[in-house]
């Protein structure tokens, strides 16, 4: 909310900063998480500038675009190292963020390697799935288009090979205005249907990921996609950027899925093509991402970490 309509939010949240001071000395509480750096933890950065130190432990969760794109940028750049500084522990949702961190600053512990969104129900999830990746005919695309998303380049792909495309719908979700423009262009010069997939609840976006051969998501930068995990479990076969070799963490190319370029549609279409055509790839795909995200990211691995990490630094304190 505070991205998207600001001046309602600082109706609501007048002073952050007093208002997490007033929080922090009624709770006190054993120690703080912020669960993001932009959103979450420059306002406590705020609060300690105001009020001196929190005097008890600071963690903080880096995700998505916060270190790779916003650590380097000029209006975030000295803020996060700040934050960084201050922080005394740190999740990170991918490997390459360690190195990040520490390059921007950190010194303090890093706690473990934790998705954005928190462990998933990943057996639960695969209940929704009622067909193998092969006999499914939809191909859905992640439609963010902003500073790091580039749902227009993964569209202008689809168009490029969509003579390959026949009997697939393409569907695309978590769009933007521009982008549902441009599939309603799309819609009336290809033959194959195109269709926007209404912002909705988290599990009616699995579902489609359980019905869908392909998960296309192509960014300039970004952490480890939770729609790319949550389509992992249930088959589809991801198409993936790979910013900063974030993605390769999980994803082995031409094995478990596709590793694309951001801003190259004929790289992206060829790889559609090749996940169109060939059955066994995103079949024995299935599986081994199903066996990985059970390993990684199911909630009975992430819970019991989480909640150990939490023990240790209050342990600390």
């Amino acid at each position: 909310m505070q991205r998207h309509f600001p001046r309602i939010w600082g109706q609501i949240v007048p002073d952050g900063p007093k208002r997490i001071k007033q929080v922090l000395d009624s709770v006190r509480p054993d120690l703080v998480h912020s669960l993001s750096l932009p959103f979450a933890a420059y306002p406590v950065l705020e609060s300690i500038d105001r009020y001196g130190s929190l005097d008890i432990p600071w963690i903080c969760s880096v995700w998505g675009s916060d270190l790779y794109r916003h650590g380097f940028e000029d209006t975030h750049r000295t803020k996060i190292q700040r934050v960084l500084k201050e922080s005394d522990y740190l999740f990170t949702e991918c490997k390459r963020d360690i190195v990040l961190s520490q390059r921007l600053g950190h010194t303090g512990q890093h706690l473990g390697v934790v998705p954005g969104g928190g462990g998933f129900p990943v057996s639960m999830l695969r209940k929704l799935v009622t067909e193998v990746p092969s006999h499914r005919k939809i191909i859905a695309i992640k439609g963010y288009q902003h500073p790091a998303g580039r749902a227009l380049t993964a569209l202008k792909a689809i168009e490029l090979c969509a003579s390959h495309l026949s009997g697939y719908e393409i569907v695309v979700h978590s769009s933007q205005s521009i982008v549902d423009e441009t599939v309603e262009r799309l819609s009336e010069r290809l033959t194959l249907p195109i269709r926007v997939f209404p912002r909705t609840k988290q599990l009616k976006l699995v579902e489609l990921f359980a019905k869908s051969r392909i998960s296309l998501g192509v960014s300039m930068s970004d952490g480890i996609p939770n729609t790319m995990l949550e389509s992992m479990i249930v088959g589809a076969f991801p198409i993936q950027t790979n910013p900063g070799g974030v993605t390769a963490e999980l994803v082995d190319d031409n094995v478990n899925g596709i590793l694309v370029p951001h801003d190259d549609p004929e790289a992206i279409a060829e790889a559609l093509i090749e996940a169109v055509e060939n059955d066994a790839l995103v079949d024995d795909a299935a599986q081994v991402n199903y066996d990985l995200m059970l390993r990684l990211v199911d909630e009975s691995v992430i819970r019991p970490k989480v909640l150990a990490s939490y023990q240790l630094v209050a342990s600390h304190a």
